[in-house]
């Protein structure tokens, strides 16, 4: 029996556009019973961009790989958006083992010239996309920092304002950032200040203790 593993991946852009991991798997689950193929595992991959390879259902996929016959996603961009990675984990990862790939969206190669091109377009089409995306994010960042206006995540003690590019203050943060300012003014050393905030409750915005 054909065993395949399911993998689905959305990012955080994606997550925020309504996409998601339960219908990439739906859709795979049915695409799989239709080949008549045993669903060995499910992964998954929620807020990771395909533009990397360090993430987490990428190792388990490695992990399972001795193991299993395909690994079946809805589209090729869903397992990556870097067709140079990609390809080295197939060569190192994948292939002594036999694994293929199987999308519902794209052809799979059947060893030929014709599928073999419509599969190395699709792989480039999906990174043509990614960098698309990361050149309009810096151009968009670059017009921001031209007009004197903030282009990243905003700094502690406030949030995205009303109008973009000038942020405002977090009502969680801002009592915080300035006690930070008032410790700093009366001489205590930032150790003391780390101190005081994480005695009082006060977390930074990852959800560890101040250092």
């Amino acid at each position: 029996m054909t065993q395949a593993v399911i993998y689905a991946r959305v990012s955080t852009d994606e997550q925020a556009k309504g996409q998601s991991i339960t219908n990439q798997l739906e859709m795979c689950r049915r695409y799989c019973e239709e080949q008549g193929w045993t669903v060995a595992l499910e992964i998954s991959d929620s807020g990771h961009s395909g533009s990397g390879m360090n993430r987490p259902g990428i190792k388990r996929l490695a992990a399972v790989a001795p193991s299993i016959d395909y690994i079946v996603a809805t589209a090729i961009d869903r397992l990556h958006r870097k067709k140079f990675e990609w390809a080295l984990f197939q060569r190192d990862v994948l292939d002594p083992h036999g694994v293929k790939i199987a999308t519902i969206t794209g052809i799979r190669d059947q060893g030929d010239p014709n599928t073999w091109l419509a599969d190395e377009m699709e792989q480039t089409f999906a990174e043509h996309y990614s960098r698309l995306i990361s050149w309009k994010t810096v151009q968009g960042m670059r017009r921001l920092v031209e007009q004197g206006l903030w282009a990243r995540t905003p700094p502690c003690g406030t949030r995205a304002g009303r109008e973009k590019g000038i942020p405002e203050r977090h009502p969680g943060e801002w009592p915080w950032l300035k006690k930070m300012f008032e410790l700093a003014s009366t001489g205590h050393s930032f150790g003391e200040i780390a101190r005081y905030l994480n005695e009082h409750g006060s977390r930074a915005r990852n959800g560890n203790e101040w250092a």
